[in-house]
């Protein structure tokens, strides 16, 4: 018996002291105790160390941490943004200020100082300045209701507004502008829209004079001047296959040259299950939302904030 138990520990020390890891034969080739109980605590520490290193990165694996990574990319050419001019006086023709005078004497108005349209407000703003935001609102909202040749005709045609485009120093015409009716602004006309049937317009290099250039008339007439506070336009810069949001751009004065100059940064998360994002929303039954839809509808690109104001539409009215 002691025979078998000498020649099975023979073999083991035989199998050891040919194997590639270095730590456990040393174990049994010292013949010096010490030193022996150094080289167990050497490979007692070294394997639980390894086992804790794989258990954690296992662990940090299945949770699908977010790593960021921060690339510097330069290209020689972008797309350049859509742009998006709206004269801030939606109703400014002879036949706008007929249908804002009908709707007027309809409710029987006859100045805005004379009518509390909704009380809420008195405490911030003054009464005529809540009516008159109410009132137009209203009216280009009612004005949807009406065809787009009778939209049209409630402000300026391009060729009156637009007196000059230039896009990288040449000349740009109304082919390259998409007409669309805003409910804050009535008719605007839109530059580089993936909508429009022209391909997208790229820039090369910034600066002023490689970009868009535009002269535009935003006056009315002296005697013209019902639901027109102030004069100017009003710019929406933003994506090409994003229309403008409510509340969103800038107002240009009139009479003075205005530069607008803007840095892009995208930012892009990786999809499930590293993150709640879905990677690919090009189809309506892309994610399951009634919101996702209408949006989608609306669009044909998917926009949080759009989807966001859906829902708080859908539950207001």
């Amino acid at each position: 018996m002691n025979e078998e138990k000498t020649k099975i520990f023979e073999i083991f020390k035989e199998w050891t002291e040919s194997m590639t890891m270095h730590g456990f034969p040393n174990i049994f080739r010292t013949k010096f105790l010490a030193i022996k109980i150094m080289w167990i605590i050497l490979f007692l520490a070294s394997t639980t160390a390894c086992f804790f290193l794989m258990t954690t990165n296992l662990i940090n694996f299945f949770n699908f941490d977010v790593v960021t990574k921060i690339r510097v990319i330069d290209k020689d050419s972008i797309n350049f943004p859509a742009v998006t001019i709206c004269n801030i006086n939606p109703f400014v023709t002879q036949q706008g200020l007929e249908y804002v005078q009908n709707i007027l004497e309809e409710n029987n108005i006859s100045s805005f100082t004379d009518v509390t349209i909704d009380p809420i407000f008195q405490d911030e703003f003054s009464k005529l300045n809540s009516n008159y935001n109410i009132f137009r609102y209203f009216l280009t909202t009612f004005s949807k209701a009406i065809s787009n040749e009778q939209k049209k005709n409630l402000s300026l045609p391009f060729d009156k507004m637009f007196i000059s485009c230039l896009y990288n120093l040449r000349p740009c015409n109304q082919s390259q502008w998409t007409w669309f009716y805003n409910s804050e602004f009535g008719n605007c006309y839109r530059f580089n829209s993936d909508q429009n049937s022209q391909e997208i317009q790229k820039t090369y290099q910034a600066g002023k004079y490689n970009g868009l250039m535009i002269e535009l008339y935003v006056g009315i007439p002296e005697d013209q001047k019902t639901l027109s506070r102030t004069t100017g336009a009003h710019v929406y810069i933003d994506d090409n296959s994003l229309k403008p949001i409510l509340g969103q751009g800038v107002d240009i004065a009139p009479g003075f040259e205005s530069n607008l100059v803007l840095q892009r940064i995208k930012r892009k998360q990786m999809p499930q299950p590293y993150s709640s994002c879905i990677e690919n929303l090009d189809t309506i039954d892309s994610f399951d939302s009634e919101y996702y839809r209408k949006v989608f509808r609306s669009n044909l690109t998917y926009r949080q904030e759009d989807c966001f104001w859906a829902f708080i539409q859908a539950e207001m009215f």
